[in-house]
């Protein structure tokens, strides 16, 4: 239920429990006058200008202009409830194409197509070649950029993996170390093996 549903709600109670308690005083008046009990009062009541003497009146009347005043008050003071905003109901703004477009799209890991995963790792490639620590004099910016390469690297080869395997990826790095260390001792057949993983290892932005 909604805080205007309650509050409505509240409203609604509130107003029949004013007519019930007016209507029993009326009730109590008029059988104080059923039951005989009539002895003569007087009162002198004043408010906002006007005047009421009331002389050799029984007790009935008291509590029959008690609840006369109380539905008064009630009728004489509507039930009013905050009205809720209207809805704007105008002519729909048509949205271009363009500006669709231009709209980002999510695009995740594990989801995205070899060609846009090869970008990435692409895009790794060139800021692990260009944004090298040396080039920061600074200790502390030279320890953020090696905290940041270490990350970086691990999401290329996570991309890669995800590619190319994890058995083959394990087999290229074992190719890799040994091309480094014996470049003849590499044969045909493994650079046909290992041609596909290592043209994204190999990848950069640089030449674009």
């Amino acid at each position: 239920m909604s805080t205007e549903q309650i509050f409505a709600l509240g409203r609604v109670v509130e107003r029949l429990l004013i007519c019930v308690f007016g209507g029993v005083s009326l009730a109590l008046g008029w059988n104080l006058f059923r039951v005989g009990v009539v002895t003569q009062q007087s009162a002198d009541l004043s408010a906002k200008g006007w005047r009421v003497n009331l002389k050799r009146v029984g007790p009935g009347v008291f509590f029959a202009l008690f609840g006369s005043a109380v539905l008064a008050l009630s009728l004489h003071s509507p039930l009013n409830l905050p009205l809720q905003p209207t809805p704007y109901s105008g002519p729909e703004v048509p949205i271009s194409q363009d500006k669709k477009k231009e709209e980002p799209t999510a695009i995740y890991a594990h989801e995205a197509d070899p060609e846009i995963a090869k970008n990435w790792v692409a895009s790794i490639n060139t800021v692990e070649q260009i944004g090298t620590k040396e080039k920061f004099a600074n200790s502390a910016e030279q320890q953020a950029i090696a905290r940041a390469e270490k990350s970086l690297i691990q999401l290329r080869d996570a991309l890669v993996i995800k590619q190319f395997g994890n058995e083959l990826f394990l087999g290229y790095q074992a190719y890799k170390k040994k091309k480094s260390v014996s470049p003849d001792s590499i044969t045909e057949q493994e650079a046909r093996r290992f041609a596909g993983i290592e043209s994204w290892m190999h990848a950069d932005r640089i030449q674009e």
